[in-house]
């Protein structure tokens, strides 16, 4: 959030295929909670194209989502990076 990428998108959220958002029961824009065996957040969804089904995408921006929470403590030694793309997780609708 220290870079204009802030203007892009102003918080985090966690892009969703329409597929999978009608299987889970998410619309577009609703608050999720996203839980890793690592931690739990709440996230507002976007569903979008841009996904595929049985994938998600989040942006790692904003500190308050916490997201770092569901990757766990494995890091990507060369550049200091938790190794986001591995993490298994679940979503569940706080509203509809």
């Amino acid at each position: 959030m220290r870079t204009s990428n802030a203007k892009l998108r102003p918080t985090d959220t966690l892009d969703i295929s329409a597929a999978d958002a009608a299987r889970l029961g998410v619309a577009d824009g609703v608050q999720v909670r996203v839980c890793s065996k690592y931690g739990t957040i709440k996230i507002k969804a976007r569903v979008t194209a841009a996904v595929s089904s049985g994938q998600l995408f989040a942006t790692f921006h904003d500190v308050r989502v916490g997201l770092n929470w569901l990757t766990g403590p494995f890091w990507d030694n060369l550049v200091q990076a938790p190794e986001y793309k591995v993490t298994a997780v679940r979503v569940e609708p706080l509203e509809r």
